[in-house]
């Protein structure tokens, strides 16, 4: 047998969230944005800090290779070099070094490190320094590898 349900209009099923469901979940989602957007931006520098500071390292690596396709010797003591005094005072100027450091690194040796004609390299300690990181590297003779 069939029966006939008949349901008035204004009781119709009840369906989807209501305006306060809404604003509840997007002021969740809002806070939750504004919690990790800035840590995201914040580890985007970082990952560009240490891009750059392996690209140092490569350059580094890669002296005593300079050294030797060029047939002459470098020294690193301190790059970008210091701004030349008065030319009567002047230290003999010496082969420019082949570094194109990212814009604000810096290297500093206490003592010379020499690179030579065939390759080879004195060793030495390096402190290299962007904004407020400073690393310090060991380079060991003869091919002054910095890790």
């Amino acid at each position: 047998m069939l029966t006939l349900v008949i349901c008035p209009l204004n009781k119709l099923p009840e369906r989807g969230f209501t305006l306060l469901e809404l604003l509840l979940v997007l002021f969740i989602m809002s806070l939750i944005s504004a919690l990790v957007v800035p840590r995201l931006s914040n580890t985007l520098g970082t990952v560009d800090a240490a891009f750059a500071r392996d690209e140092v390292f490569t350059q580094i690596n890669a002296l005593g290779y300079k050294a030797l396709h060029q047939g002459r010797g470098f020294v690193l003591q301190q790059y970008p070099p210091p701004p030349a005094a008065d030319s009567d005072t002047a230290a003999p100027p010496t082969a420019p070094l082949p570094l194109e450091l990212p814009e604000g690194w810096a290297l500093y040796s206490a003592k010379p490190i020499y690179f030579f004609a065939n390759g080879a390299c004195s060793g030495g300690e390096l402190l290299i320094s962007f904004q407020a990181a400073q690393y310090r590297v060991s380079l060991d003779p003869p091919f002054c590898q910095a890790h």
